[in-house]
């Protein structure tokens, strides 16, 4: 009874200093230099976006470069983004400068990756695919080579080195056919000397913008056409044997471009399905035939869970 009577008091005391504080608070009380100031303007600034409102009305109200511009400034690093891929779709060769200066100021971001202003920029540049836009995407591939990742072991761990590599490879689709565009591709694709700055994932995306570029210098755009190309190319699936792996983390040349294969035909879906019935049926290779059970089962996970490997810039 005694504990019962004074768990009782105690419960009543904090209940009590409870109802004085919010009482104090609601009539005013305390140090207003500390309360935020409550706007009174029913529109807000660009710069407030995200304060106040809808952090994307501001970039679905702009219609113009140098309004979307203005935006690039603003503090809320999700409109910056949304500023940025608008940009993008705008194809406008203007704001090269512009997207240049989001992947030069950039910093440390709580956004992930490729959702950063500075990763989406280079997608955008791909997007615009000047001469100008090609200059920037790949000084600013090679500069985040040469500082490389926070951690070696765990590549993928440091989002924002992962973001610049994965969209810039993406964004070096549009120039087919460039030499240092070709020369970088084939480096990172085949070249050991990058173990500890890029994983296999960013291989074989080095590998399927390869091949992509080559489809497209061979006129080689039907969907079934593709498939056929691609599959005379797959030796094995890239991945599941202890060969396919160089370092821990970093694949073989051949097992990633097994890999970007695998990954480009898995896009296909479907539609494909007859041509690798075809394949297995007329194949001998054990390693071939692995590898072609695994994309059907491939394909079908992907109708269920979709998500592309390379974003392609928007052209």
């Amino acid at each position: 009874m005694f504990w019962s009577n004074h768990r009782a008091s105690r419960m009543r005391a904090i209940v009590g200093i409870v109802s004085l504080t919010l009482l104090a608070t609601l009539n005013g009380c305390g140090d207003r230099s500390r309360q935020r100031p409550v706007p009174t303007d029913a529109a807000p600034s660009a710069g407030e976006v995200g304060r106040w409102g809808d952090r994307s009305s501001a970039v679905r109200m702009a219609n113009t470069a140098p309004e979307l511009i203005s935006l690039l400034a603003n503090r809320d690093e999700q409109v910056r983004a949304a500023a940025v891929q608008k940009l993008g779709h705008m194809k406008d060769p203007a704001v090269v400068n512009a997207l240049e200066k989001v992947i030069i100021r950039r910093g440390p971001s709580p956004v992930h990756g490729t959702g950063t202003p500075a990763a989406k920029a280079l997608l955008a540049l791909g997007g615009i695919g000047t001469e100008e836009a090609k200059r920037v995407v790949l000084d600013t591939l090679q500069r985040a080579l040469r500082r490389g990742p926070k951690t070696k072991r765990y590549i993928g761990r440091d989002g924002e080195y992962a973001g610049i590599i994965d969209h810039g490879l993406e964004a070096l689709q549009a120039w087919p056919g460039d030499a240092a565009v070709t020369n970088l591709l084939q480096s990172l694709a085949t070249e050991g000397k990058w173990y500890g700055r890029i994983d296999a994932f960013m291989q074989e995306k080095a590998w399927a913008v390869l091949l992509l570029h080559e489809m497209r210098r061979d006129d080689v755009t039907d969907t079934r056409d593709r498939a056929r190309f691609l599959l005379k190319r797959l030796s094995a699936s890239g991945e599941g044997h202890a060969w396919d792996w160089a370092h821990p983390g970093f694949k073989t040349s051949e097992s990633a471009r097994n890999g970007a294969l695998m990954r480009l035909l898995s896009e296909m879906g479907p539609a494909i399905m007859p041509d690798i019935r075809k394949a297995q049926a007329n194949d001998g290779d054990p390693l071939r035939i692995e590898a072609l059970k695994q994309l059907s089962i491939r394909i079908k996970s992907l109708e269920a869970t979709g998500g592309p490997f390379l974003n392609a810039p928007d052209k």
